[in-house]
């Protein structure tokens, strides 16, 4: 017969082993130009999009890929502007390890990474109140680690 005991540790087991698997980070995947017919992934054309026709940008990021979602900004030969988001893993292409943030690749391509469902969206089309938040979250995140 098995106790009580035992049936906690294998729940507490199965409980540990379905949150590392945990569900696929979820983002918008899209690259277009401002030179493009329809720029679907600018963030001028995504102001004019209604909600329900993001969901045709949205993915489910496979494992390798679903550490953070990215938007990368740049601005072309011929003057237009290139956005392009989508899934990242936890390192680039030359092995270094990322954090999320944003980083000036240079003088015309900046890049953002952030770890939340859908957070690649047009940063005028998050909520100001998430908006707020996530600029508070490393400054409790250190406060709480240094009491």
């Amino acid at each position: 017969m098995i106790d009580s005991r035992t049936i906690s540790g294998l729940s507490l087991l199965l409980l540990s082993y379905l949150v590392t698997l945990g569900p696929a980070l979820k983002c918008y995947e899209c690259k277009s130009s401002t030179e493009d017919e329809e720029p679907t992934c600018d963030r001028l054309y995504w102001k004019q999009l209604d909600t329900d026709k993001w969901a045709n940008l949205s993915v489910d990021c496979i494992e390798q890929m679903s550490t953070f979602c990215v938007v990368t900004w740049k601005i072309l030969d011929t003057g237009g502007k290139q956005t392009e988001r989508g899934c990242m893993g936890k390192t680039d292409s030359q092995g270094t390890t990322l954090n999320a943030g944003c980083i000036d690749i240079s003088d015309t391509e900046k890049t953002c990474l952030c770890t939340d469902n859908f957070c690649n969206a047009s940063p005028d089309t998050t909520s100001p109140f998430r908006r707020v938040l996530s600029s508070f979250i490393p400054l409790i995140l250190t406060f709480l680690f240094n009491s």
